[in-house]
């Protein structure tokens, strides 16, 4: 149910199922919006057995419902209201689903997360259970975690029951011998920790605009002070890899277990120094001259001494060339590959260009 919105399923409807929509009108009077079966209906595919709607989003479970991981292996399908028309923008199944499991038995949502049971889950033992949280990314539904609880023992059917808020989810497990036989339990998980740290180089400065992504669970690029910040799914695990133009982090990569908390991760990537000097064909020192490295590797002046000197990141590569002052250079350029080490003594030579002739006027008199 929502401000304006009431869902309400009927698993055996016709033998296939359906869901119905009431709508609130001015006189708080609830209506029948729509009736709702999915695009590829089958008998017993109990649709409608579990429903959540928050938003223009609603969320159906069906979980007899027969695809690519078997009969009755279940499914959700999740509708986005459209300018008076629910419309299906997706059908998600379980990564590992198996025939029987009945993914769907239990649907939430809240904002972009939906959390879906599977109470027969078999594995590890039968009827174990699970829950999986997807994240909408565009008009995608990704799966980002998958949830057992600890202590789970066959015939749990722990995922019988599932919210989700914005700071937890619930799961119960219906059959769970906690207390006496079949008494049953719940399980909370705080379920969005974030996932924060820097990222700076070894003198510690910030480094903007690396990008960490972290496997079907988005990405985020590091600010203006290197910090950066992603909320996760609980119980999400994958990995975390940093890149910027090829250059080399520390680490590069973290593997990440079903996470639960808060977790802080830095990134570190190393500098090495270029230097050198620009002078003339006379060995004075030609200041202001801008030194140029290219592939995002920035610009340093020469000072009065025409001395230069440039921090670059571990594994730029690219080129370095002088412009400026009115002079021809040499070398035109110079190459780096994958820097991993300091280069000193990396000097240019300029050089005025002579322009000569001779002046006549129109009787070719000097």
């Amino acid at each position: 149910m929502s401000d304006k919105f009431v869902a309400i399923g009927s698993r055996g409807n016709d033998y296939y199922g359906a869901v119905y929509i009431f709508m609130r009108n001015d006189n708080n009077d609830w209506l029948q919006q729509t009736k709702i079966i999915p695009n590829d209906e089958h008998q017993y595919n109990s649709f409608g057995c579990s429903v959540a709607i928050m938003g223009d989003y609603l969320i159906i479970g069906s979980g007899g419902n027969r695809n690519v991981n078997g009969d009755k292996a279940g499914a959700a399908y999740i509708y986005k209201y459209d300018q008076g028309h629910w419309v299906q923008e997706a059908k998600i199944i379980a990564s590992d689903g198996a025939e029987y499991e009945c993914f769907g038995s239990s649907v939430s949502i809240y904002n972009n997360y939906v959390i879906v049971g599977k109470n027969h889950n078999n594995t590890p033992g039968i009827d174990y259970g699970s829950a999986y949280i997807f994240k909408r990314n565009g008009n995608n539904w990704l799966q980002v975690s998958k949830i057992i609880a600890s202590d789970v023992n066959s015939g749990d059917c722990f995922g019988g029951a599932v919210a989700i808020s914005e700071n937890y989810v619930l799961i119960g497990s219906s059959y769970d011998d906690v207390i006496a036989d079949d008494s049953g339990s719940a399980y909370i998980y705080k379920s969005i920790p974030t996932i924060s740290g820097y990222v700076k180089d070894n003198s510690d400065k910030p480094f903007i605009n690396a990008r960490i992504e972290f496997d079907k669970c988005g990405s985020v690029e590091s600010q203006n002070d290197g910090y950066y910040s992603i909320n996760i799914c609980s119980s999400w695990s994958g990995k975390a890899t940093i890149s910027y133009n090829n250059y080399i982090f520390s680490p590069q990569q973290i593997n990440i277990d079903p996470i639960t908390k808060n977790l802080n991760q830095n990134f570190t990537i190393s500098v090495f120094n270029i230097s050198g000097f620009v002078k003339d064909i006379f060995n004075n020192p030609i200041s202001g001259s801008e030194v140029v490295f290219n592939s995002k590797g920035g610009t340093t002046l020469t000072n009065s001494q025409g001395y230069y000197s440039k921090e670059i990141y571990h594994n730029w590569t690219g080129n370095a060339y002088v412009k400026g002052k009115g002079y021809k250079y040499e070398p035109v350029a110079q190459t780096y590959n994958n820097v991993d080490q300091r280069y000193s003594g990396q000097n240019y030579t300029g050089s005025k260009l002579t322009i000569s002739g001779y002046c006549f006027d129109n009787d070719l008199l000097p």
